[in-house]
C-alpha cells in the first residue's frame, strides 16, 4: 500500500500521510518561512496541529528557527538521528521526516492523562541546522484509537461532503455540541478548530457555530436552501429534524483571501436566520500555481491573529497607532490609519485588524484628552486650529484632539 495524504485543520507547511496503513509521515521543508510565531521569538517553518480524522488521535508538530538564527543548510550534514521511542527522524535534501507506528500502544505522559503513541521528548535540534522539532502524537485514553477512522473528512460535530454538480456541502448536528468548546460565554455547536480541508474535494472550511448558553440552537424546519443572511456571500442553508447543512458552489469566486494564495467561494459572519445560532464561517479553493504570499515579498499578508487586545500584538499596533497619529494634521480617517498600520507592522487590512486600529486610535484621543484636562492653563486646548475631530474612528465625531 502506498502513502495516503492526510488532511487536518491547522497545517502550514506539514505534508502528512499514512503509509503501509499504519505509519504517520510528517516531511517539513526546511527552506519554509511561514511568519513569526504567536510569541514574536521563533520563525514557523512548519507546524500540524489538530485531530487525525475520527481516529482518536491527536497531532502537534512545530517546526521552528529561533528569531535571528535563519536555516542553515550546511548544517543539516551534522544530523544525527535521535533514539527515540517509537519515533524515527530523518533528512532527505532540505526536507525533514519524522515516522510514527500509530499500531503502537504507546506510553502514559507524564505531565497529562493522554497517552504518547509517540514523541520527540521536547524540542529537538535537527543538526546544525538552527532549526528545532517538536512533536506529539497522542491518544486519550477514553477515547480508543481506530486507524480505520484516520482518512475521514469529519471534524468536531461536522461533515463535508460533494453533492452532485458543482456544490460543496457542510452538515453539523444542533442538537451537540462541540467538546469543550466555548466563544465568549457562548455554547459552540460545531468548530473545525482552525482551517480544514476536505482530502475529496480539495476545497478547505474555517468555520464555528455557535448560540447563546441556555438557549436552544435549532429553528423551524427550512427544507429549500436558504441564504444563511442577508451579509452571506454564496452560502445557503437547510435545516431538517436538527441537522443543519450549508452549501457552496465550488466555482463560485468571491475575491482571494488574506494568503493570496486562495479564493473564497461563500462567506458568513453573524446570526444564522431563523434560528438561535450565530456562525463565522469561509469556504476556499486554493488558486493553482499560486503560493503564499509573505511580508516584504510584495504587500503585507501576515493576519492579527489575537481576538484579544490585552496582548503583545495589540501593544505594537497601539505603538504604531501613536506614532501615526503624530503626523496627521487633520480629521483622522480609519481608512488612512488603517493603511499606515498594515504599511508599518506588515498585517493584512481585513476587518479584524480595522477593529483593532479603531480601538487603538479611540485609546490614544482619550490619552490625549485626558493630558488636556490635567494641564494647568486649559486656554491652549480652546485656540483656534487647536482641534481636530475624531472623524470616523468612533461615535464621538465632535471630540476634539489637541495639536
Amino acid at each position: 500500500m502506498g502513502m495516503q495524504r492526510i488532511e487536518i485543520g491547522s497545517n502550514k507547511g506539514c505534508e502528512l500521510g499514512l503509509e503501509d496503513g499504519k505509519v504517520l509521515v510528517i516531511k517539513v521543508d526546511l527552506t519554509q518561512d511561514h511568519g513569526k510565531s504567536s510569541t514574536g521569538k521563533s520563525n514557523i517553518i512548519g507546524s500540524a496541529n489538530g485531530v487525525l480524522g475520527k481516529s482518536g488521535l491527536r497531532i502537534n508538530c512545530n517546526v521552528y528557527a529561533k528569531e535571528g538564527k535563519p536555516f542553515n543548510k550546511g548544517g543539516l550534514n551534522t544530523f544525527e538521528a535521535p533514539d527515540l521511542e517509537n519515533m524515527d527522524m530523518s533528512v532527505d535534501g532540505t526536507t525533514f521526516i519524522a515516522r510514527v507506528d500509530l499500531t503502537k500502544e504507546g506510553t502514559k505522559s507524564k505531565n497529562t492523562d493522554t497517552i504518547l503513541v509517540g514523541s520527540t521528548s521536547g524540542n529537538r535540534k535537527i543538526g546544525g541546522s538552527n532549526v528545532f522539532c517538536g512533536i506529539n502524537i497522542t491518544n486519550n485514553p477514553k477515547n480508543p484509537k481506530d486507524l480505520s477512522l484516520l482518512m475521514t473528512a469529519e471534524g468536531d460535530n461536522f461533515a463535508m461532503q460533494p453533492i452532485d454538480g458543482n456544490t460543496i456541502s457542510f452538515t453539523l448536528d444542533t442538537s451537540k455540541t462541540a467538546a469543550n468548546k466555548s466563544k465568549g460565554g457562548n455554547l459552540v455547536i460545531s468548530t473545525t478548530e482552525g482551517i480544514f480541508k476536505d482530502p475529496k474535494t480539495g476545497i478547505s472550511i474555517n468555520s464555528v457555530v455557535y448560540t447563546k448558553a441556555g438557549k436552544p440552537s435549532f429553528g423551524d424546519d427550512v427544507t429549500t436552501p436558504t441564504p444563511v443572511n442577508a451579509k452571506a456571500q454564496g452560502l445557503t442553508y437547510t435545516l431538517q429534524k436538527g441537522k443543519m447543512t450549508f452549501y457552496a458552489d465550488i466555482t463560485a469566486d468571491y475575491g482571494e483571501t488574506t494568503s493570496g494564495a486562495s479564493m473564497a467561494i461563500g462567506k458568513s459572519n453573524g446570526k444564522i436566520d431563523g434560528t438561535n445560532l450565530s456562525g463565522n464561517m469561509t469556504f476556499f479553493r486554493r488558486i493553482a500555481g499560486r503560493a503564499l504570499q509573505r511580508p516584504g515579498a510584495g504587500s503585507p499578508t501576515s493576519e492579527l491573529k489575537s481576538s484579544s487586545f490585552e496582548t503583545k500584538q495589540y501593544v505594537d499596533l497601539l505603538k504604531a497607532v501613536r506614532k501615526i497619529l503624530a503626523k496627521i494634521d487633520g480629521d483622522i480617517k480609519v481608512k488612512v490609519v488603517l493603511k499606515k498600520v498594515s504599511e508599518k507592522c506588515g498585517w493584512v487590512e481585513s476587518d479584524k485588524l480595522k477593529q483593532f486600529t479603531k480601538k487603538a486610535i479611540n485609546e490614544v484621543l482619550a490619552e490625549e484628552e485626558e493630558d488636556e484636562e490635567e494641564e494647568e492653563d486649559g486656554s491652549a486646548s480652546s485656540e483656534a486650529g487647536g482641534k481636530r475631530k475624531r472623524g470616523d474612528a468612533g461615535d464621538e465625531s465632535a471630540a476634539k484632539r489637541k495639536k
